[in-house]
């Protein structure tokens, strides 16, 4: 419950983040990644994870059939909201990573995860069930932080201390406070490239990228 109070409050600086040259790199990255390893339109995409939807509507405006979960009430509304503007037809539902995936095996063609193992519970259970919904020959893309102090300088505000802000307010104090809360909880990880190449491989996916530093890019596909 905790952590859900977090994500829901943390969406006010979803949208933002996303407008940034750095952010609009991460998703070219992403796009451009399934394309090189023979992901086409209209493909089916299930992005795992969404945040407010920015990776999910990029895959939509490309042609893909995307479709987009998370946990957060808040992060949804905000997708939803996106895509209505933008008149793009993704789909987005709520689910708990952590909890059942209530997609049918093989549902998918392809999958992408990106920035969010190191926030679940049960990072290695996630994987085995994206590989799970994912049809065989199909891509899995994940974006995975290989240091907290590169996350914390990329995402300031979800490290944020109230002492670092005098003028901060009782909002601003609670979010903090549930997020101390929900760290214990969320039991953040981040792993090396080798570490990441053995979970992977001992779940019978082939490689066919792994790279980047501090933020790896890894794509895999189901045998």
């Amino acid at each position: 419950m905790l952590d859900k109070v977090f994500w829901g409050a943390y969406t006010r600086y979803g949208e933002p983040q996303d407008k940034t040259g750095t952010e609009r790199a991460r998703v070219e990255n992403v796009l451009r990644r399934l394309e090189e390893f023979g992901a086409k339109p209209p493909q089916s995409v299930f992005d795992a994870g969404c945040n407010t939807g920015t990776y999910t509507l990029a895959l939509a405006l490309a042609g893909y059939d995307a479709t987009g979960v998370d946990f957060a009430p808040g992060m949804l509304s905000a997708a939803r909201r996106r895509a209505e503007e933008l008149k793009v037809p993704a789909t987005f539902g709520k689910m708990d990573l952590d909890k059942v995936f209530w997609y049918d095996d093989s549902e998918f063609d392809n999958a992408i995860c990106t920035s969010v193992l190191h926030a679940v519970r049960r990072p290695e259970w996630v994987l085995d069930e994206l590989r799970r919904v994912i049809k065989p020959g199909g891509l899995l893309l994940l974006t995975v932080w290989l240091d907290q102090a590169k996350h914390r300088e990329a995402f300031p505000q979800l490290f944020a201390k109230p002492e670092n802000e005098p003028d901060a307010g009782v909002v601003t104090r609670l979010r903090h406070a549930v997020k101390t809360l929900s760290e214990p909880q969320r039991r953040l990880h981040y792993w090396t490239p080798a570490q990441m190449r053995q979970v992977l491989e001992s779940r019978d996916f082939e490689i066919l990228l792994l790279a980047g530093d501090p933020l790896l890019t890894v794509v895999v596909r189901k045998k």
